[in-house]
């Protein structure tokens, strides 16, 4: 995508503010100074539209199911769904349009993400489970703590900051979902359900609200029953 136009958050913006190579950019212009008393004015920051130089994704998506009715009436179903990034980059700056800011393998952006639903069914009864995978990502800025190329040389350039923090990657998380289905005559269906059956908690430090940590749940081991009814 070219001559793209997005919202940036206040971090991004002072981030980016600060990394390019003169303060005279776009993104400066959306900060305001300290009063003589060293107080900030409101506002201080305008999370405002930018106009990037142009963003660039590649990736692959992979959709499989499987359906299997046994002679006794069981029922099996598979589905794998997942998704491999290979490119996420920003080059937010227009006029220097070969100085990329690398967005995969932040926080929110995994390399590998994928979801496996299992389900089986024994006349009225269905029971699925659903397993959930977030690859490990990092928490902080991917040129803080590794090697990166665009706008570098063909070797790359070394890390700003490796040494920001103790912990850089948050790990990869996986969450397990059950659900039990009730089907009677075929006009009424009762189920239960758990999500997030192990409690898994977002990765320490991370409030699973917000950009980035938003694709964590925070809810933690969540029941739940309801009851549908077709009226046709």
């Amino acid at each position: 995508m070219e001559n793209l136009i997005s919202v940036l958050g206040g971090q991004t913006i002072l981030n980016q503010c600060f990394g390019a190579s003169s303060l005279n950019n776009q993104f400066c212009s959306l900060l305001f100074a300290r009063d003589e008393f060293g107080l900030f004015p409101s506002p201080a920051l305008i999370s405002a539209g930018v106009n990037f130089a142009k963003q660039t994704s590649r990736g692959i998506d992979f959709d499989l199911t499987y359906r299997k009715r046994f002679a006794n009436g069981h029922r099996l179903d598979l589905r794998g769904i997942a998704t491999y990034t290979l490119e996420r980059t920003n080059f937010t700056d227009p006029t220097d349009p070969a100085h990329g800011d690398r967005q995969l393998g932040e926080l929110g952006d995994p390399v590998f993400s994928g979801t496996l639903i299992t389900g089986y069914g024994i006349g009225p009864f269905d029971l699925r489970y659903t397993l959930r995978y977030i690859g490990s990502m990092t928490d902080w800025d991917w040129e803080d703590t590794h090697s990166f190329k665009p706008g570098c040389t063909d070797a790359g350039c070394p890390p700003f900051n490796p040494d920001i923090a103790d912990r850089i990657n948050t790990g990869s998380v996986w969450y397990s979902d059950v659900r039990l289905n009730f089907t009677v005559k075929d006009r009424y269906q009762m189920y239960l359900g758990v999500d997030n059956l192990f409690d898994r908690m977002p990765p320490l430090r991370l409030t699973g609200a917000g950009a980035g940590s938003g694709i964590y749940s925070n809810i933690g081991r969540f029941f739940y029953a309801g009851v549908i009814v077709d009226l046709k």
